[in-house]
Formats: structure tokens, sequence, C-alpha cells
């Protein structure tokens, strides 16, 4: 029993036992029915109707949040499902991303390392460039010097020109002298005729020697092939050189003078035999052809591989029967 007590006229208030009741003021009762009437057990103050009503609406709120919590909750955990599912449809996909994040990163961090190499080198090629540039502007100024000294050199040789044109004026007018001087003398000079007296004998085309090479002093043995119209020798060597203008002096000795030429019964050779002969570094005889006779006695063969030997000695030769 819920009840509000009125104010009195002497009192605002009712004495109940143990207990006072303020005028205005609503209390809860609890009682029993007892033989001599209602006893009251227990009196509290109870809230207002607005407390009341405006609690009883708290709580009508309260559950209905409540219902749209677990709707919410319900939708969450849906949609948390759906992700679950997403990500395990997608987990490859996931992993080949991952995978490619990383070597993109990798290819990033090579680039970088790239990009930075490239601007260490191309401030070094600076550095050269600026290097290179001074001493272009050195070799430049030294050009310039250099030019300069050959002007003056240019017009020394000038002037040095001139002194020998001059000089050799004077030379050729001495020289003009000389050779008539030379020639009156000759034509005072007794002429008498040159026989074969005035030539060596001994060295004929085909003797053997003994001779240096060339500015050696040690002596091989040569063969003369021809004798040159200055009176030098063309001598052929044992090791096949060669020393087509060999002085007489170099020729220190005579050790056998040619043969005399075969006639064609004992086997002299003649342009076009067939013959054998053995190759310069050879034992074997091969098929071959004289190509031509050679002044020192010696032969020019052709070998039926078509090669050939312009100074075949004629014991490397045999006439085939």
């Amino acid at each position: 029993l819920v009840a509000t007590v009125a104010p009195g006229k002497a009192s605002g208030s009712v004495v109940f036992p143990n207990k006072v009741l303020r005028a205005g003021t609503t209390y809860k009762l609890e009682w029993h029915t007892a033989e001599d009437g209602l006893a009251i057990k227990r009196i509290s103050e109870s809230p207002s109707f607005e407390v009341v009503s405006r609690k009883v609406e708290n709580n009508r709120m309260i559950v209905a949040l409540k219902k749209k919590i677990q709707e919410l909750e319900g939708d969450i955990q849906k949609k948390n499902s759906e992700v679950w599912e997403w990500k395990k449809e997608n987990q490859g996909k996931l992993v080949t991303l991952e995978t490619l994040k990383r070597q993109n990163m990798a290819k990033i961090a090579t680039l970088e390392k790239l990009f930075h190499e490239s601007q260490r080198k191309l401030l070094t090629g600076e550095r050269k460039v600026k290097t290179m540039r001074s001493e272009i502007d050195s070799l430049k100024s030294n050009l310039h010097e250099t030019k300069r000294e050959l002007q003056k050199r240019v017009a020394s040789v000038t002037d040095l020109q001139g002194v020998i044109e001059i000089q050799q004026k004077t030379h050729r007018s001495e020289v003009k002298s000389l050779k008539e001087e030379i020639g009156r003398l000759k034509n005072q000079e007794p002429r008498r005729k040159r026989g074969r007296e005035d030539e060596d004998p001994e060295i004929l085309p085909g003797t053997s020697v003994k001779a240096s090479w060339k500015h050696s002093e040690k002596s091989y043995h040569a063969t003369v092939y021809a004798i040159n119209a200055d009176g030098t020798f063309h001598l052929i060597y044992g090791d096949n050189d060669e020393w087509p203008n060999c002085p007489r002096h170099a020729i220190k000795e005579i050790t056998a003078r040619p043969k005399k030429a075969k006639t064609e019964k004992t086997g002299a050779l003649k342009v076009g035999t067939p013959v054998k002969a053995q190759k310069n570094s050879g034992t074997e005889w091969i098929h071959a052809e004289v190509f031509s006779v050679n002044d020192c006695g010696t032969y020019h063969v052709i070998y039926a591989d078509s090669t050939e030997w312009e100074k075949c000695p004629r014991s490397k030769i045999k006439i085939t029967p």
C-alpha cells in the first residue's frame, strides 16, 4: 500500500509507533491483519509516481537497447564470419601479395643502392671532368708555348735554309771546278785497255765461299749466286738466307770453284726436264720438273704438289728413267 499523509491542523506529521510521518511524503506500508484490526509491520518512504514512471520507461529503454545490442552483436558475428571466410578464400592471394611486397621492397632497396652508387660515380666523374679540364687547359697553355717556340725555330730554319742555299751555290761552283780538273787530268793520263786482269778471276757464279753475314765478324758457308755491276756479290748462305749486295772484303775464303757444266749425255738438266727431287728439309724423292736453270748452278724446281724451290742444288735432283 502506497499512501500520502495529508497535513493536519494541529501538526504537519502523524506519529506511528516508532515512526514519524511527514506531510506530503509518499510511504510504502506493509501490514498484516490482526484481531483488533490492521497492524503495521513496516513503513518506508516510496518514490513518487513520476520517478516510478521514469524508472519504468528507463527499464523499457534498457530492454530495447539490450535487444539492439544483441542484434548488433549478431551482425558483428556475422560480419566476422564473412571476413574469416573472405580471408580463407583469399589467403593465397594475400600470401602472394605479401611476397610481391617483399620482392618490391627488395627491388626498391636495390634501386636505392644503385641510385646512391650512381650519385657517387657522378660525383667522381664530375671531379675527373674538372681534373681533365684543368689538364686540358694546361695542355693548351703548353701547346701555345710550343707553337711560339716552333715559330721561332721555323724562323731560324728559314734563315738557316738561306745560309744553306748560299753554301750549296758555293759548293756547286767548287764541285764544277773539281770535275773540270778531273776531266783535264783524265785527258792527260795515258789510256790502256782493260783486260781480264782487272777482274777477280777466282770468284765466279757458283763459287763456294766463306763470308761474314752483314756486320757480323763470324764467317758462314755460302754460294755466289751472281756478280753485281757495282762489284758486289749476291750470296746465298747455307740456311738459305741471302745477301744481295755483299762487298768483296766480306768474302773471307774461297772453299770450292764452280764445276763445269755437264753435257746432256752425262746428266745435264734442261728446262722442262722431269726429275725427282728432295725438298729443302726432307729426304723423300718427289716427282718434279725443272722450271729454270740459275747462273750459280742451282735449279728452280716445281714439285708435283705445286710447291717449289727456287735454288735447289744439283745434289738434291736425280733424273727419272
